[in-house]
């Protein structure tokens, strides 16, 4: 059985041998980031909206404890949704900065390059 590198015709890949910097991964990763932002920003005043909507009939309806619980359960999972996105963001930040700042590249980086040199 031959080793993967071989079946695909794969050498070690230096940076001193002319190979392009991943720029459209980074550029990528920043996209990513400010899509992320937004819906976490939209989702908070979403959920902050909807608690300023919901609070005066909570103080109405105060028997109705299951509608109350309903959205409150609701609210936090807006709230939740809200934090989810701005984890990912910032766990994308730490990536960029991870792969820019120390020069490692992902496991399986120089295959994608070469098969990617090989096609186009």
């Amino acid at each position: 059985m031959t080793d993967i590198h071989e079946a695909y015709n794969v050498h070690e890949h230096h940076p001193d041998e002319g190979g392009s910097h991943p720029k459209y991964i980074i550029i990528l990763a920043i996209i990513a980031v400010i899509i992320l932002l937004v819906l976490a920003s939209l989702t908070f005043a979403v959920t902050l909206t909807a608690l300023a909507i919901v609070a005066p009939s909570l103080l109405i309806v105060t028997p109705v404890l299951v509608i109350a619980t309903v959205t409150l359960f609701l609210l936090g999972i807006g709230f939740l949704a809200s934090v989810v996105f701005v984890v990912l963001a910032v766990l994308i930040i730490w990536w960029i900065y991870k792969y820019t700042s120390d020069g490692h590249h992902h496991p399986g980086a120089e295959l994608v390059d070469q098969v990617k040199d090989k096609l186009g």
